[in-house]
């Protein structure tokens, strides 16, 4: 088998919610499973709460701007004058590393202001690359953070952007245009 691209996800969801970054609390841990002490997921079992019961415990959560979203097809409108223009994609980053952040791997560089994106779907503002992580999971219809018509899929790329407007990432992540997370499903296919 082999993992092919099967949709690029623009997650204009300008993230608020405490599931990013915070240094208030030292329990609380970046894009992690555990906030305030509080152990959650997506579905929610036992004493670990799911997406539905998240602004019970998180007061920004369950909002309209949020991640995880469903796209479903029937309801997706095309609209051809939407642009989206990448800077310096094809360069290589300079010196990346590769950190295990708990439940996933992400990778980062110091040269943040090399790549970008910007275009009318993020309003010409221009957004700096910061990292690129991974959401996957135990078979091939587990593992994505976005579904599509209901259905998740093995796994998700995230490619994180904050607004260059704001001198770091940690000062944009409380902004309603602070962030923008590109997000790739894909999806296993069979090679034979």
């Amino acid at each position: 088998m082999k993992v092919r691209l099967l949709f690029l996800l623009l997650n204009v969801a300008f993230m608020q919610h405490e599931k990013f970054f915070s240094t208030a609390d030292d329990s609380i841990v970046y894009k992690g499973q555990l906030i305030r002490d509080v152990l959650w997921d997506y579905k929610g079992h036992g004493s670990v709460i799911g997406m539905s019961n998240w602004p019970q415990k998180f007061s920004t959560c369950g909002g309209k701007s949020q991640s995880p979203i469903n796209i479903e097809f029937s309801k997706v409108v095309k609209n051809r004058k939407l642009e989206l223009k990448f800077g310096n994609y094809y360069t290589p980053l300079v010196r990346p590393w590769i950190e295990n952040i708990g439940h996933t791997v992400a990778v980062s560089s110091q040269d943040f202001k090399k790549h970008w994106i910007t275009g009318n779907v993020v309003n010409n503002a221009t957004y700096y690359f910061h990292d690129f992580h991974f959401h996957w999971g135990v078979n091939s219809a587990v593992g994505s953070e976005h579904k599509i018509n209901g259905r998740g899929t093995v796994l998700e790329l995230h490619l994180v952007h904050y607004n260059s407007k704001y001198a770091t990432i940690e000062d944009s992540v409380n902004k309603t245009d602070g962030l923008v997370v590109l997000g790739v499903l894909y999806k296993t296919v069979s090679t034979q």
